[in-house]
């Protein structure tokens, strides 16, 4: 911080002293003193007022960098979770510049940031149309073409922009977002099963559930699963299960939905199945049965108790 101030100290012209005290705010904020970033926000925006007077025109005139604070203003609310203030702001400076193609870049990152990324997608091909050069636009397609799950669109922007500007950081960054999310992946969930069974002697009941998922096919994976539940019942001895299956899951910007169907490895002829959605406005719906979500005196019995489970998951990406 000291060197950004002394830049700001240094500095010949008033535009100069802006970019160092805006890079001074967001230096503040990285390194978590955000309270500080807030105060010299604050003081910005005191030293840089809307208009200011032109002494060789003797007007006032709209003061140019004024927009460039307010711009600051909005995503530094953005940056500290406050996306709806961070919207409203940009919205006011879109309402005076509607064709300013940094603010509407920028309301397209926000878009994202609020989890809307088919708003940010027309935002963006929007901008393209007027810029068809306009290259921060083409990553904000790449990024919202990934949150849709849309891969083969995410990658087409991001081939374009490898061969117009190589090496760039914003490209990087999103080529290697690119590459792990197409990748297989291993989830691996391990708990302990809590049963409500009243007198069911529960002891050292543990369970676990691993699935391989393929590289998407579009909005799909399929994957391999396997369940394994053991627990020791005082009063049914030990119980054991473990399951075998193959499922399918979509993905897209709604949600994500999944269906499969399990066979029983322990040499019974038991078997399972389980299909669920999760929608990203907290819409949730699943049935199963035979899976590892039955605890294992559940399933011993041949019927449901309460049940409870705490679990932990790990999350590998295959490179």
């Amino acid at each position: 911080m000291p060197l950004y101030r002394a830049a700001i100290a240094a500095a010949p012209n008033a535009d100069e002293v802006i970019d160092w005290r805006i890079a001074l705010i967001f230096a503040l904020l990285e390194s978590g003193q955000s309270d500080q970033a807030r105060q010299e926000m604050a003081a910005l925006k005191r030293a840089v007022p809307r208009t200011r007077y032109d002494a060789p025109s003797r007007q006032t005139r709209y003061n140019g960098d004024y927009q460039k604070v307010m711009l600051t203003d909005a995503m530094l609310q953005a940056y500290l979770d406050n996306t709806r203030e961070a919207w409203k702001k940009l919205d006011a400076l879109l309402a005076e510049a509607p064709f300013n193609t940094e603010l509407r870049n920028n309301r397209g990152s926000l878009a994202l940031m609020r989890g809307w990324p088919r708003q940010a997608a027309g935002i963006f091909a929007r901008v393209k149309v007027d810029e068809p050069q306009a290259y921060e636009a083409s990553s904000g397609l790449a990024s919202a073409a990934m949150d849709t799950y849309e891969f083969d669109q995410a990658g087409q922007q991001l081939d374009y922009l490898d061969s117009v500007r190589p090496g760039w950081r914003t490209l990087t960054t999103l080529q290697d977002r690119w590459y792990w999310e197409t990748r297989p992946e291993l989830v691996v969930e391990v708990g302990k099963d809590l049963s409500g069974a009243r007198g069911a002697g529960e002891q050292n009941a543990r369970d676990s559930q691993s699935r391989l998922y393929s590289s998407p096919y579009g909005h799909w994976r399929v994957f391999a699963q396997h369940n394994l539940a053991t627990a020791h019942y005082s009063d049914e001895g030990k119980a054991r299960y473990e399951a075998y299956g193959l499922g399918a899951q979509y993905r897209d910007s709604n949600g994500v939905g999944e269906f499969g169907l399990l066979a029983a490895l322990d040499g019974s002829r038991r078997g399972g199945g389980f299909a669920g959605y999760t929608g990203r406005r907290m819409i949730t719906g699943r049935s199963a049965s035979g899976t590892r979500k039955t605890p294992a005196m559940c399933r011993s019995k041949g019927g449901w108790t309460i049940c409870m489970a705490a679990v932990a998951a790990w999350h590998w990406v295959i490179g």
